[in-house]
């Protein structure tokens, strides 16, 4: 593990703990709210009988299709309003990790520490984590490819490296691309 964004497994401890802990305090507000009314309005649209009828559905409202489309499937393997915030928890605190690997590989430990820390707590960040909206996906996809497109270019990768195109495509794919 000589890749500056992880380091020594020493030096993770503290990450991960914090990264636990993040989990469980979106995990906690996930749980503690209702489905409010646009949160509803995605689960109904979704909950139809086949992905062309659920994507015709997503047409009828302003957000992008990608999340309707995605809990039409999600909803298939359970119907709570803890599992259907669970990919937007999970893409929330995804996002944390990932800009944590890359301040580590851009800045020192200690910065990417302190912003681990304070996007892990942000009060405007665990709401975001623990809605069924798009924004936990739109944090990680665009981050990751943000990323991904500085790396690439650091490393002198041409565009049309296949690596590159294939995060390309999912970020256009990601929920801030409508209709």
């Amino acid at each position: 593990m000589n890749d500056p964004a992880f380091g020594k497994p020493e030096d993770l401890k503290l990450p991960l703990g914090l990264l636990g802990l993040g989990f469980m305090a979106r995990l906690g507000e996930a749980f503690y709210r209702f489905l409010n009314a646009d949160e509803a309005l995605h689960y109904l649209l979704s909950v139809q009988p086949s992905l062309a009828a659920a994507y015709r559905a997503s047409l009828t409202t302003a957000h992008p299709p990608l999340l309707i489309v995605f809990l039409h499937y999600w909803g298939l393997m359970g119907h709570s309003e803890g599992f259907l915030r669970l990919p937007s928890l999970l893409a929330g605190t995804g996002f944390c990790w990932i800009m944590f690997c890359w301040l580590r590989r851009v800045a020192d430990h200690a910065t990417a520490l302190i912003a681990l820390f304070l996007l892990l707590f942000s009060p405007a960040l665990l709401l975001l984590s623990a809605e069924v909206r798009q924004y936990g996906l739109l944090l990680l996809f665009g981050r990751e490819q943000l990323v991904s497109a500085g790396s690439g270019h650091c490393r002198g990768l041409p565009r049309n490296d296949c690596c590159y195109r294939a995060r390309r495509l999912i970020w256009r794919c990601s929920p801030i691309i409508p209709r």
